[in-house]
């Protein structure tokens, strides 16, 4: 009886001890996200996951890419987590099986935090991250990887040991706590972190929803400072939450949402105190910016010594005013003055719009207006314009509007392709009118009207992943309109549409006749990660190419009184100026943007230092291991007269530049410079520039 009990419980055993249990199946959990907008994962086969929710589980395969948030991932059950920052692609190539098996991922941009478990399921816990140069092989450590392309490839420690391999060379380093390699530097090598910049990365890559304390092995981190002289430092040591606290969820959706500037700005040569408070919403690819200021001398809450252009109390909204008709206007135009921005979409999208602060406004190919801007001034004159449009199969739309509450600026393009977006070949007619240009100027100048119309078209010469080419062909004009009779020192302007200004039929030769106009033709593409654009203007007679820029808004009334003065003189004026215009630029995400251009412009007597034109736009978002960022903007025409005369910074020019030191992830300070132009009791125009410095706050 007993053997048979034997044999039986033998029977019964036998199956698990020749077919063991499996194991749990490895995962790897989404446990966090800032923003679901700004999050978007994708299926080995490329496909969208459209929903995505805390706890789902991703993949061997799965790519995540963040935009303006950042994401935290947990394997289970191996008890190692990831946080992922803003602006970063990360891919799950495999999940750890077995002691042959590893957890094996990718890095293409950005950056991360892993900490990897020291003791697990496994005896043997295999980890490796690659990224686009280099390979860390990773057991139970505490360190970060950041990728910006084509610039740095680099690995950092917080405790614990990696191998950093170097694709390139093949090239190995043992990096310990404390210590840093790039694989793109000039020489591969690890190197020791500075205090400053362990701590800077440490509080960078905090997790927000995971606990390192629960991974198991955590150690928390120290590091030496590489110098004998100084005592070890340990960052402080990672908040023990279980779980989002309400606190910390409402924090974070104040640090996303509001942003606060104090600091001084100059206005019309006089240097002003500014509270500002930014607040700022995100719905999908619905965007809104408020502007909520207060300028003032010398006391913040003497609204009495607050800042009021044009003499506009702008909080008082309509309290202020007489009679409801005005206060009605005044409370609807103080109220649109809080709107920093609107935006919806972008130009390439089927419905865009912008609102607000408009710059960088180009229709056609510009050759009426080019990067028109309605902030030159702001915030000492603030404008909410417009740029709206529609983008169908073979129609677009376009239109633009200076200031919502006040319009005089506006114009809109209508686009056509005949065979839609199968082949780009397309036509377009723009037109732009600025209604009053003379507006503040005492005597009016005749109140005349600009109205500027131009014919495009272009053709793609070849279209690759890495090199496009496209010709361009645009034509236009102008042509005045004046209100009033106006006499000025060479003749008297009569009332009326100026058709003799674009058309004078006493010439006998038809190209003669043809009065004030300019074309252009020119090329345009990209080589690789090189944009490029080179054409040939021609401008003849009082016609300006891009006459609507940068800074048209702070020389309207100088171009109205001297069109007054020159029209009875322009069939004479028919000079022929032409010009060679070049630009270029790329983008190294995360490090560099960089566009830069120039016209050089020439008449019958040669170099014309007046008309050449000068364009740069300059950005670094983030210097590697140094808080710090930088961008600088330039749009000016007469660049060499400006430079000779020393008179670069008057109004022809648009300057911006600024340089930002975050001390933390929500408090930096910026260092702002910028161009203006003031106004005397006489009416002259006087220009100078002005450097202020503002503490920026994100709660």
């Amino acid at each position: 009886m007993k053997n048979l009990l034997l044999a039986a419980s033998i029977m019964l055993l036998l199956p698990l001890v020749m077919f063991p249990q499996e194991t749990e199946e490895p995962t790897a959990v989404l446990e966090y996200f800032g923003d679901e907008y700004e999050i978007q994962v994708f299926d080995i086969d490329g496909n969208r996951i459209e929903e995505i929710f805390y706890g789902m589980d991703l993949m061997p395969g799965d790519r995540i890419k963040t935009g303006r948030t950042a994401a935290e991932i947990r394997l289970d059950p191996n008890g190692s987590i990831i946080r992922l920052s803003s602006n970063t692609e990360f891919v799950i190539e495999s999940l750890q099986k077995d002691e042959q098996s590893a957890n094996e991922f990718t890095l293409f941009g950005g950056k991360l935090r892993a900490i990897a478990a020291k003791f697990g399921l496994f005896k043997r816990n295999n980890y490796s991250i690659q990224t686009p140069s280099a390979v860390a092989g990773i057991r139970g450590t505490d360190f970060g990887l950041e990728v910006i392309p084509s610039a740095s490839d680099s690995a950092f420690v917080f405790e614990g040991e990696i191998d950093y391999t170097s694709l390139t060379s093949g090239e190995s380093l043992r990096l310990g706590a404390g210590q840093f390699a790039d694989a793109l530097a000039p020489s591969f090598e690890a190197l020791a972190l500075s205090t400053g910049n362990f701590a800077a990365l440490y509080r960078d890559l905090q997790f927000e929803a995971l606990v390192p304390a629960e991974v198991p092995g955590y150690q928390p981190p120290t590091v030496e400072t590489g110098s004998d002289s100084e005592p070890a430092a340990e960052p402080e040591p990672e908040p023990e939450i279980s779980e989002p606290a309400e606190e910390s969820a409402f924090m974070r959706y104040l640090s996303e949402h509001l942003g606060m500037e104090i600091g001084t700005v100059t206005i019309d040569g006089l240097t002003f105190s500014k509270f500002i408070l930014q607040p700022a919403f995100n719905i999908g690819d619905f965007k809104l910016g408020l502007y909520l200021p207060i300028i003032y001398n010398t006391d913040l809450f003497d609204p009495e010594d607050w800042y009021k252009p044009d003499d506009n109390y702008e909080w008082s909204f309509g309290t202020d005013q007489d009679n409801s008709a005005d206060a009605a206007r005044d409370a609807l135009k103080d109220l649109v003055l809080k709107i920093r921005y609107i935006e919806y979409g972008d130009n390439r999208d089927p419905f865009f719009l912008k609102a607000g602060n408009v710059n960088n406004v180009t229709l056609g190919h510009g050759i009426i207006m080019n990067r028109f801007a309605n902030d030159t001034d702001f915030p000492a004159i603030r404008r909410v314009g417009l740029n709206t449009g529609f983008n169908a199969d073979k129609w677009t739309i376009e239109s633009v509007f200076n200031d919502l509450a006040e319009p005089e600026i506006m114009g809109g393009r209508i686009g056509y392709r005949p065979l839609g977006r199968t082949l780009p070949l397309g036509f377009g007619i723009s037109s732009v009118t600025d209604i009053a240009p003379a507006a503040d100027l005492d005597d009016k100048a005749g109140d005349p009207l600009f109205l500027h119309t131009a014919l495009d078209t272009e053709f793609p010469l070849m279209e690759r992943d890495n090199f496009s080419l496209v010709g361009f062909a645009d034509i236009g004009t102008m042509l005045p309109y004046y209100r009033e009779d106006y006499t000025g020192s060479f003749g008297t302007v009569s009332a009326g549409w100026q058709s003799d200004f674009i058309y004078d039929d006493s010439e006998d030769n038809l190209l003669e006749r043809l009065q004030n106009y300019g074309w252009a033709s020119g090329i345009f593409g990209n080589l690789s990660i090189l944009n490029y654009r080179l054409e040939y203007q021609y401008n003849k007679g009082l016609f300006a190419h891009g006459f609507y820029g940068p800074t048209y808004e702070r020389q309207r009334e100088q171009f109205a009184r001297d069109l007054g003065e020159l029209i009875p003189l322009s069939s004479s004026l028919q000079e022929v100026t032409r010009g060679i215009y070049g630009q270029a630029g790329f983008e190294l995400e995360n490090l560099l943007m960089l566009e830069a251009g120039y016209r050089w412009a020439w008449d019958d007597e040669g170099f014309d230092d007046t008309a050449d034109l000068f364009h740069l736009m300059a950005t670094v978002p983030r210097i590697p291991f140094i808080p710090v960022s930088a961008s600088l903007g330039m749009d000016t025409v007469g660049f060499v007269d400006g430079i000779e005369s020393n008179s670069l910074f008057d109004e022809r020019t648009a300057l911006f530049g600024e340089l930002v030191y975050s001390f933390a992830p929500n408090l930096q300070i910026a260092a702002v410079v910028t161009n203006f132009v003031s106004e005397d009791e006489a009416g002259n125009k006087e220009a100078d520039f002005a450097v202020s410095i503002e503490t920026r706050v994100s709660f």
